[in-house]
C-alpha cells in the first residue's frame, strides 16, 4: 500500500501546504504534471512521477478549478497513475494531516474494507448561500452548487457527497470508471468527488448501504473553517459513528 498526492498548475501558491505534508512523513509518490513542479518537489525531498513537461494535461483541463471547472479530473488520472504503478494506494490532499501514527490497525482496515473507500463530507444550504457572496468564486459555487443538489445525498437539509481528499482504492477498472463517469456525465466544478458519487447512485447504493461499504473508518470528511459548518459535520459525524466504528489517522480542513 503506497501513499501518493498529486499536483497539476501552478504551485507557488501552494508551497505552504507542501512543506506541512512534509511533516507527515509519509514517504508518498507525487503523480505531479509541469517540468518545474517536479523540480521544487524533488527540492523539497519528495519522490515524484512526473506524467507531463506541462503544468495541465490539456485535453482534462488547462487552468486551475475556479476558471476550468474540469480541472479536478486532473486528480482522478492520478489515481489512474498511481494503480498502474502499484497494487493498492491511499491518496491524501496536501491539506490533509496524520494525527495518529500509522499502524497494523490503519492498514487492516483498509483492507479489509471495499476496494474503493472515501469518507463522506456535507455541504449545508447555508454554505452555497455564503459562498457565493466571495465575488471571485462566485461563478464556481454556482456551478457547485447545481452539480452537488445533482448528484448527492440529502441529510437534514444538507447535501451528502464523498470527500476525495483521502481515497483507497486497490482497483485499476474502478479508477478507470471514476474516469469515465465524470466524463459521461460532464461533472463539473468538483468532478473528482461527484465521480465517486455517481459511482454510488449507479451502483444503487442509499447513503447508508456506502457507509457500510464505502465510508473508511480511518478518516471523517472534510472540517471547513466556519463554525456553523463545522457543527453541522459533527453531527452528520456522529450519525455515521452510529453506522460504522472510526479510528481516525488523518484530518482533513
Amino acid at each position: 500500500m503506497v501513499f501518493i498526492r498529486t499536483f497539476w498548475g501552478d504551485l507557488s501558491k501552494y508551497i505552504h501546504q507542501m512543506d506541512d505534508a512534509k511533516l507527515d512523513n509519509l514517504n508518498e509518490k507525487v503523480i505531479v504534471w509541469g517540468k518545474e513542479n517536479e523540480k521544487i518537489l524533488t527540492e523539497k525531498g519528495f519522490d515524484c512521477h512526473l506524467v507531463h513537461d506541462g503544468p495541465y494535461d490539456t485535453s482534462i483541463a488547462s487552468d486551475h478549478t475556479f476558471k476550468d471547472f474540469r480541472s479536478l479530473n486532473h486528480k482522478l488520472k492520478a489515481i489512474e497513475i498511481g494503480l498502474e504503478l502499484f497494487q493498492e494506494i491511499v491518496l491524501v490532499d496536501w491539506d490533509c494531516h496524520l494525527i495518529r501514527p500509522i499502524d497494523s490497525e490503519f492498514y487492516t482496515s483498509l483492507k479489509a474494507g471495499g476496494p474503493l473507500q472515501v469518507p463522506l463530507y456535507i455541504y449545508p444550504e447555508k454554505a452555497f448561500v455564503e459562498l457565493k457572496k466571495v465575488k471571485d468564486i462566485n461563478p464556481f459555487i454556482t456551478e457547485l452548487e447545481k452539480q452537488v443538489k445533482a448528484n448527492s445525498y440529502k441529510y437534514e437539509g444538507g447535501y451528502v457527497i464523498p470527500n476525495t481528499g483521502f481515497v483507497y482504492c486497490n482497483s485499476l477498472l474502478i479508477a478507470k470508471k471514476l474516469i469515465q463517469l465524470s466524463l459521461d456525465n460532464n461533472l463539473l466544478a468538483v468532478p473528482d468527488e461527484l465521480s465517486v458519487m455517481r459511482y454510488a447512485l449507479d451502483s444503487g447504493l442509499t447513503m447508508e448501504q456506502y457507509i457500510e461499504t464505502i465510508e473508511p473508518q480511518v478518516v471523517i470528511g472534510k472540517q471547513h473553517e466556519l463554525d456553523w459548518w463545522i457543527d453541522d459535520q459533527n453531527t452528520f459525524n456522529e450519525y455515521i459513528e452510529k453506522l460504522k466504528y472510526k479510528k481516525i489517522y488523518f484530518d482533513h480542513r
